[in-house]
């Protein structure tokens, strides 16, 4: 069964990120707060409560500019987790969400909102057929 709990992986991928950033020095909450022009709890419910949390696209694509990463990057575990299944949709929807992150960063930000959307009604669909 696959179950995909995608704001909870950006979450954890942010803060991965942030840790990693400036060859594994790190940002601060802070300074990645005043980047999206928010608070430094803001910046913590963002890694740890993402589920609580509706950050706009351009401002997660700040954040991992910030830590020195790409939005693709980001949402890649997501596209992994969501196509474990060998089922066809998933493979098809892994080849679409492929090309459209090779596109660059403004095809990838109008298309993340969309698609972020069709992949986890798929895992909750795989979750309910039991696959």
């Amino acid at each position: 069964m696959v179950t995909v709990r995608w704001k909870a992986l950006l979450g954890a991928r942010l803060k991965e990120f942030r840790e990693r950033a400036h060859g594994g020095k790190g940002i601060t909450h802070e300074k990645a707060a005043e980047t999206i022009k928010r608070t430094k709890a803001y910046v913590v419910r963002l890694e740890t409560k993402m589920e609580e949390e509706n950050p706009t696209i351009n401002m997660l694509e700040d954040l991992v500019t910030l830590y020195g990463f790409t939005l693709g990057d980001l949402f890649e575990p997501i596209v992994d987790a969501t196509v474990r299944s060998k089922d066809l949709d998933n493979q098809q929807l892994k080849e679409k969400l492929d090309f459209i992150l090779q596109q660059g960063p403004e095809r990838t930000r109008i298309a993340i909102d969309a698609n972020i959307h069709a992949m986890y009604d798929m895992a909750r669909r795989l979750r309910k057929s039991g696959k």
